[in-house]
């Protein structure tokens, strides 16, 4: 009996020795640090904003590559979420003035590739950008020391309504080109409207 309770209490012992070392090292990993200043507000911004579609790029690469190079690659991202993934109210938009034009919603992904060849760079507005050093931490405690880079890029509305008419009337005709011009252009005023009520 008393053999049994030493060989309970010496396992009892055992297990929260181990589970509390457990513990000990989760809690010791570092959270992720960025260097310098905070990052600035405008980074979260997304979608439509003062008549223009906005999105937000972002590259993360070794402190070790050219900032520049980091600062282009956040600019891809940033063009690429603009057209080729749009931001959500944007897209909602977008099919709903394809809807009504006749025009399977399921085409705005083919129409949005087109739109960058259409609208060239006059389209897009670069504007700001700002970059970070930022520390990662592994499980292990390493650390990786990155360089990120935010680039805030923007297309006008009008323009994009204008791009999406070009491309809508060489696939589906005059008719249905500018019944989507016009069904997008009265979505465009509901939201100015709505927001100078705001």
């Amino acid at each position: 009996m008393i053999i049994k309770l030493i060989l309970i209490l010496t396992l009892g012992a055992l297990v929260s020795c181990s589970s509390g070392g457990k513990n000990s090292s989760v809690d010791e990993i570092k959270d992720d640090e960025i260097v310098g200043k905070d990052v600035p507000s405008w980074t979260e911004d997304n979608g439509i904003i003062s008549g223009r579609l906005v999105a937000v790029g972002y590259s993360e690469m070794a402190v070790s590559k050219s900032p520049r190079f980091v600062e282009k690659a956040a600019l891809m991202d940033g063009e690429t979420k603009l057209l080729a993934d749009a931001p959500q109210d944007f897209r909602i938009l977008t099919q709903n003035s394809l809807t009504g034009a006749g025009i399977e919603s399921s085409e705005f992904v083919q129409i949005q590739t087109s739109l960058k060849e259409v609208m060239g760079v006059e389209g897009f507005k670069r504007h700001e950008k700002t970059c970070r050093k930022i520390v990662r931490y592994t499980e292990s405690n390493d650390r990786n020391i990155l360089r990120g880079c935010w680039y805030r890029v923007s297309a006008d509305l009008n323009k994009l309504q204008e791009a999406y008419r070009y491309i809508l009337e060489k696939k589906y005709g005059r008719g249905k080109a500018d019944k989507f011009k016009e069904l997008m252009g009265q979505e465009i005023d509901k939201i100015n409207d709505h927001k100078k009520f705001d």
